[in-house]
Order: C-alpha cells, then sequence, then structure tokens
C-alpha cells in the first residue's frame, strides 16, 4: 500500500482532536478613536490621521457634522471627543467632568465668485452691509469706495538671516506686513447672493462674533452658531440669502452662482478657486487671509475657564486678519470613555499632542492652517496634561 494512503488516516484522526482556539487581544491592538463636530477643522485632521495612525498605531474617525452636532455628540456619549470652535451653551452641557483644549487655528474666508474681479476688499460696514442685505449689488458705492486704489496687505512672520522665526522678549512671534497698492477694482452690477450655514455652526458664530464687535451700528444683534438666530431682522426669503449644510455645501454654493459670497473654512474656498476678499482690519489695513495673518490676530486673547481663549476683535495689530479662529477639542476629564475602555484616554492625550504640536510643522500652513500661538500653545498644553 502506497505510504500516502497509511499516514492519510492517521492525519485525519489527528486533525479531528485539535481545538481551535481564538488569539487572545495583544496589548498593541488598534484603539479607535471616534470624533465629530467642526467642519472647519475636518480638512486638517484629515491630512494628519494618516501620520496620527500610522506613528500610534492607533484610528482616529472623525465625522464632521458641525459643532453644533459635535457638541450634542458628546453630550450623549457617542463620541470619544468633539471638535467645535464655538462655546459649549447651557443646552449642551454635559453632566460630566470635561475641558476645552484648544488645537488648531486659522483664518476664515469671506470667499466669493466674482471671476472678472481680483484683489477684492471689504471693510467691516460694508461686509456687515452685505451680509444683513442692505448692500445688494455688486457695484454698490460702498464697494467701489472700498477698492478705489487701495492698499492690501499681506502678513509673514518676520525671520533671521539663518530662516529662524523671530519672536519677542515674551516669546511671541514678530510678524510683519508686506504691502502693495492695487488700482480701482472694476466691480460688475451683478446681484449679491449670500450663502450661509443652515447647521449650528462654529463658523457662523465667529464671523457674527466679528460682525456684532466690528460694526455694531449694522450688525446689531451678538453672535451665535446659528446664523439666522444672529442675523440683524429676519434672513431675506427672496431667494438673495440661501442656506446649505457645512462647509462644503456653502462652497458649493458660492462656486455654483456667480455673485455669491459666503463665510467658510480657507480650503474649501481654495480647492473651489473662489476668490478670497481682504478684510480692513482695526488698523485700517487690507488684510488677505493666510496663515500668518491669522496668527498675528489670534496672538492677542483673554484666557478664560476651562480652556476658554477669547479673541480680541479690534486689535490694533497691523497684520491682522480679523475673522479667525481657534478650534477646540472638548474631552472629558473623569477618566471615563463612552465604551468604558480605559486605554482610550491615553489615547486621546495622544491624538491632541499630534494634531497641537507634532502636526503643525508638518500639514497646518500648506492646509491654510495656522499653529496655536505660543501663549495659546501653553493653555493647550496645560488642558491636555488635565485628561486622566
Amino acid at each position: 500500500m502506497p505510504l500516502r494512503k497509511l499516514i492519510a488516516p492517521a492525519m485525519a484522526a489527528a486533525l479531528a482532536t485539535i481545538v481551535v482556539v481564538a488569539p487572545a487581544a495583544q496589548a498593541d491592538d488598534p484603539i479607535t478613536l471616534n470624533a465629530s463636530g467642526s467642519t472647519f477643522i475636518a480638512n486638517y485632521i484629515e491630512a494628519c490621521k494618516g501620520g496620527y495612525n500610522a506613528t500610534s498605531g492607533n484610528i482616529i474617525n472623525y465625522g464632521g457634522g458641525g459643532s453644533g452636532a459635535g457638541k450634542k455628540a458628546f453630550k450623549a456619549g457617542t463620541v470619544d471627543l468633539a471638535m467645535t470652535d464655538s462655546l459649549v451653551g447651557s443646552a449642551d452641557e454635559a453632566s460630566f467632568a470635561w475641558t476645552y483644549v484648544p488645537v488648531i487655528a486659522g483664518p476664515i474666508a469671506i470667499a466669493v465668485n466674482l471671476p472678472s474681479v481680483t484683489g477684492l476688499n471689504l471693510s467691516a460696514d460694508t461686509f456687515a452691509n452685505i451680509m444683513a442685505g442692505k448692500i445688494t449689488k455688486w457695484n454698490d458705492p460702498a464697494i467701489v469706495a472700498d477698492n478705489k486704489g487701495t492698499t492690501t496687505t499681506t502678513t509673514v512672520a518676520k525671520k533671521d538671516k539663518k530662516g529662524k522665526v523671530v519672536k519677542d522678549k515674551k516669546g511671541k512671534v514678530v510678524y510683519i506686513t508686506k504691502s502693495k497698492t492695487v488700482g480701482a477694482v472694476k466691480l460688475p452690477a451683478l446681484p449679491i447672493s449670500v450663502f450661509y450655514r443652515s447647521d449650528s455652526s462654529g463658523t457662523s458664530e465667529i464671523t457674527t462674533k466679528y460682525l456684532a464687535a466690528a460694526s455694531p451700528s449694522v450688525w446689531t444683534k451678538p453672535g451665535n452658531g446659528t446664523f439666522s438666530a444672529a442675523f440683524p431682522g429676519n434672513v431675506p426669503t427672496d431667494g438673495t440669502f440661501q442656506a446649505a449644510a457645512g462647509s462644503d455645501g456653502v462652497a458649493n454654493g458660492v462656486k455654483s452662482k456667480p455673485g455669491a459670497i459666503t463665510y467658510v473654512e480657507m480650503s474649501y474656498a481654495k480647492e473651489r478657486n473662489l476668490g478670497l476678499v481682504s478684510i480692513k482690519n482695526a488698523a485700517g489695513n487690507f488684510v488677505a487671509p493666510t496663515s500668518a495673518g491669522a496668527s498675528a490676530f489670534l496672538n492677542e486673547f483673554e484666557p478664560g475657564a476651562k480652556g476658554i481663549i477669547t479673541p480680541n476683535y479690534l486689535t490694533k495689530e497691523p497684520g491682522a486678519y480679523p475673522i479667525s479662529a481657534f478650534t477646540y477639542a472638548i474631552v472629558r476629564t473623569d477618566g471615563k470613555t463612552p465604551d468604558g475602555k480605559a486605554d482610550k484616554v491615553a489615547a486621546v492625550k495622544s491624538l491632541l499632542t499630534y494634531l497641537t504640536q507634532t502636526c503643525v510643522p508638518l500639514k497646518a500652513e500648506a492646509n491654510y492652517y495656522a499653529g496655536l500661538p505660543a501663549p495659546a500653545l501653553a493653555v493647550s498644553k496645560s488642558k491636555i496634561a488635565d485628561i486622566s
């Protein structure tokens, strides 16, 4: 009898006695962190998550949805952390211990669809009147006056001869401005269409807070994450104002309609090749939305409880771009997680350290964000340390 015929029955009998045991979970199994919220920070997280996943062995799932949605999910305990550009109101206050952690900064672009116009400038009052529905055509005298042979300013960090960023005695980056005189811009007799966020949005809150601070005679209501609640009056229903969900929604809306304008995180405007507006700051300079302009503006702030940092919308910093924002993470400080996995606490801390520090020189400026200015970064480090 061939040898293989003798071996086969023996092997079959032996295999029948083998018990298959599933491998035990390893200590280094990936930890999945679930987060949602701000669409302002979404492109930064997308740019950073590959590096974080690779270096940490963890996985970050970010669902976006807007700051309002993130705050509700955090309160409900369905996410490990949330991102928001606006503060938590009483309706969204969680019952457990938590804190804000400043994560990243950046300019909110005022984006337009005016193919024949480049280098558009708007003063605070003119911009407020547009957003309030009081200026309805692009050749309005107020817009013409803002663009009649004006000087625009770009902000950059000062560097020494070796290319190192210069800081003052307090550790703050020193910014310089580069000015360029622009001739009168020819503006079309085109109706203005305003796209605004339909969802609860930190970007809406920051923009309307700026309008209330910089042009209080026009924008007579305080800032609010719901644009219609901050609007001074009733939002027009004649089609000149259109609501859209998320940063993608308003950016796509402007892209599709000549004469449209919106407020949106910078990378969304760049992706769709929209025109960018320079805004006149409190120092009297028209400043373009850049990472350096945002940092110059956000260098000056008031620290508050729980990691809150409130910028001065009327700062006289010459190179400040005044519609800029911090995005916060909101995180638990009670050592608990929605699914009861204690090892997630360390993973949350490592993620926030990666986003606030490690990824900044790699991905922030390239994606139109700004790392936290030194004083704000100190707040962030302190709050990350509070997570336990």
